[in-house]
């Protein structure tokens, strides 16, 4: 009798001791999903258990270990920032310098061979103004410090002015532009400098990639969104990876052989988005069509 008595004992401790035990485990799990959430603390046992007490220790250690990773990334991250635009900040002056004088060197007497080299050397260097400010900019814009002045402005006009601006370039390319608006006036909050950069963009790649139409549209949908669409060159289409166009440096094969660094459109990206706003591509046959997402003023 004494013996069952025993046993019975010993089961009940031991179901006491088991229910504590996955009781503890659950505890420990909940601990975990919290700090998966972001928030930072140290994993605590209350059952009294070695080999618990030992895991919890385990998990803060290498929880700290991953902290002082992310934290050093970050850093360095940070110091690859201020250095790219610290260099870029500095090319910039000597460069437009350098343009400036082989600028000059047109007005003066050449030869054809010597004007189609210092055309290319113009050229080139250009470009290479443009891919650092490129540089610069996304510097900045990848500050999460750097955060935009959100005012209501009319999306109307300053559609029309930055897309009419490239009048000339339209010309040179034979592309017609198309600029419809709805029948009232339509107003967004957005900073307006990163607003005309991104439109500014958006048409400068439809005229590189562009032929005969281009197309902007605002569209009345919950936020306010503005499509715009032009027709591109069957060859650049087989080429483009429609869902890595807004990565950074990403460009389709034939872009390359015309000097595009991929940078333009993955800033479109980075000032949408710092707009509380989106960006998205698609094809459809011969047509490139770009929604940007805007929020309503």
């Amino acid at each position: 009798m004494s013996i069952i008595i025993i046993l019975v004992v010993l089961c009940i401790g031991l179901a006491i001791s088991l229910f504590l035990l996955k009781r503890e485990i659950r505890c420990v799990r909940e601990q975990l999903q919290e700090c998966s959430t972001g928030v930072e603390k140290l994993i605590e046992v209350a059952f009294i258990d070695k080999d618990l007490t030992e895991l919890a220790a385990e998990i803060n250690r290498h929880q700290a270990y991953q902290r002082d990773i992310k934290s050093s990334i970050l850093k360095k991250e940070k110091h690859l920032k201020e250095s790219i635009s610290n260099i870029s900040h500095d090319l910039r002056t000597p460069l437009t310098s350098m343009t400036g004088y082989l600028q000059l060197l047109q007005k003066t007497c050449l030869t054809d061979e010597q004007k189609e080299y210092l055309e290319i050397s113009i050229s080139r260097g250009k470009y290479l103004q443009t891919l650092i400010n490129d540089f610069y900019s996304i510097s900045l814009l990848e500050d999460e410090s750097n955060a935009p002045v959100l005012i209501k402005v009319n999306l109307d006009n300053i559609l029309a002015d930055t897309v009419l601006s490239f009048t000339e370039q339209f010309e040179e390319k034979g592309i017609i532009p198309n600029v419809r608006s709805l029948n009232t006036a339509t107003y967004v909050m957005a900073d307006e400098i990163m607003l005309r950069r991104i439109i500014t963009n958006l048409t400068s790649n439809a005229i590189r990639y562009g032929i005969k139409k281009f197309e902007v549209e605002i569209v009345n949908t919950d936020m306010v969104e503005v499509r715009f669409q032009n027709l591109i060159e069957e060859g650049y289409r087989d080429e483009l990876e429609i869902e890595k166009l807004f990565e950074k440096f990403y460009t389709a094969d034939l872009s390359r052989s015309q000097s595009n660094s991929g940078l333009g459109l993955y800033i479109v990206k980075l000032l949408s988005e710092k707009m509380k706003g989106g960006v998205s591509a698609s094809l459809e046959d011969n047509k490139l069509i770009v929604n940007l997402l805007l929020c309503r003023a």
